[in-house]
């Protein structure tokens, strides 16, 4: 008699992570918010519940109920609001996973900075505030340019960077009209910025790829290339640095994204996330080392893989290139067919059609289309990107101006 598949439990809909999952013939239950699970993704899952994700007693309840009743193998969620529900499903299940604690630093900025501060990493200023005079007073005898963000943002949502005092004032009133109650601050770190992935198993901890990043003048990400093109003395840093931050947190299991800058002072951690990275970051990996993040994780949350000496070699590079056409009606879009052909782009994705609208770059959402590229290292790979991007003209107009030719960026 055939074992029976096991059950894993995905909270938040994304669509790659299903199809990993069935590939695997796992037996798949999705919850996801009711106004966004369509008909279609039901095909996805084996079993899928309409729940309001971010109502974690409420989804705590149903998940144990669903346990009682067939008891599940394996709780995921990549929705950076379900991350620490996903964390007390493993707690209260009784199942493998990160703890509630460690999770919960990677979600609040602020408790990830105090901790970075107690196991004595290299200081960055920084202040959670809520308030006018909190927001006045950081930083201001002397002034030093600094950051605000929501203390548990995602997608380079509501990042600003405050210059002068001026720019204080305009930024504080942007803070009013977010509505924002708490708010992290923190001085500005100068240098590029680069993220890492990571694979722990048991607390041991692998690093599987370092991206190089671009990013636009708002923060928001322009463009990911692996493996990176630093120089190795830079990279063991980025890896000592990156294994003694998930060692201070105690990570343990699974899959990180951490984020750093390169500072004149040194390496600075930005941010961590207890999942894969987003924008397409596992798409690069497949290209640039011949490996599927997310079917690792799967096999190894489902006992299926043991641990490894050393992770896989690179065997290539991979590149992305995000679109950024000015803001308006879409009047044409050209050269999209063309690109497409090109043997070096493995894909491009384009989300808008003519008589669309092109919304203002505020956060990574806002994007509406990317280039991938592979070439023989990632010199190549970003090159060819980067020719790519420009071989495609979204037109767009505001309903009373003629249309204008888009900036790819």
């Amino acid at each position: 008699m055939p074992n029976k598949p096991k059950r894993v439990l995905v909270i938040g809909l994304r669509k790659n992570v299903l199809e990993q999952a069935k590939a695997l013939d796992l037996y798949v239950i999705l919850i996801h918010k009711k106004e966004r699970l369509k008909e279609h993704h039901r095909w996805l899952a084996d079993e899928a519940y309409p729940l309001d994700i971010e109502d974690e007693k409420t989804l705590l309840s149903f998940v144990e109920t669903i346990h009682q009743t067939t008891p599940v193998e394996v709780v995921l969620s990549f929705a950076d609001e379900a991350l620490v529900s996903a964390a007390r499903c493993h707690e209260r299940l009784g199942l493998k996973g990160n703890s509630v604690q460690t999770v919960e630093i990677l979600k609040d900025k602020g408790k990830m900075r105090t901790r970075l501060r107690q196991i004595g990493f290299p200081s960055v200023r920084f202040r959670v505030g809520g308030t006018q005079e909190d927001f006045f007073s950081f930083l201001r005898s002397p002034f030093h340019p600094f950051i605000v963000k929501p203390t548990d943002g995602a997608g380079s949502d509501q990042v600003y960077q405050v210059r002068d005092e001026t720019e204080r004032n305009v930024v504080w009133s942007q803070l009013v009209r977010n509505g924002r109650s708490e708010f992290l601050m923190e001085e500005y770190l100068d240098g590029p910025e680069i993220s890492v992935e990571a694979f722990s198993f048991h607390g041991n901890h692998h690093i599987l790829a370092i991206t190089d990043k671009v990013i636009f003048p708002n923060f928001v990400e322009r463009g990911h290339a692996m493996p990176s093109t630093l120089s190795p003395r830079m990279k063991k840093e980025v890896v000592r640095t990156v294994t003694s931050f998930l060692d201070g947190v105690d990570f343990i299991d699974g899959p990180s994204h951490t984020e750093l800058k390169i500072t004149s002072k040194g390496l600075r951690i930005l941010e961590s996330h207890n999942r894969i990275g987003g924008d397409k970051i596992n798409e690069l990996y497949k290209i640039a080392y011949g490996e599927n993040m997310l079917a690792m994780l799967f096999a190894w949350e489902t006992s299926r893989m043991t641990p490894w000496k050393t992770p896989p070699p690179p065997v290539g590079g991979a590149a992305i290139r995000f679109l950024s056409p000015p803001p308006g009606i879409v009047q044409e879009i050209r050269g999209v067919e063309k690109v497409k052909k090109d043997p070096n782009v493995c894909l491009v994705e384009i989300k808008v059609e003519e008589g669309e609208e092109v919304p203002r770059l505020k956060h990574s959402f806002d994007r509406i289309g990317c280039v991938v590229a592979k070439g023989k290292d990632t010199d190549e790979a970003v090159q060819k990107a980067e020719e790519m991007v420009r071989s495609i003209q979204i037109l767009t107009a505001e309903p009373s101006q003629t249309s204008k030719e888009s900036n790819p960026g």
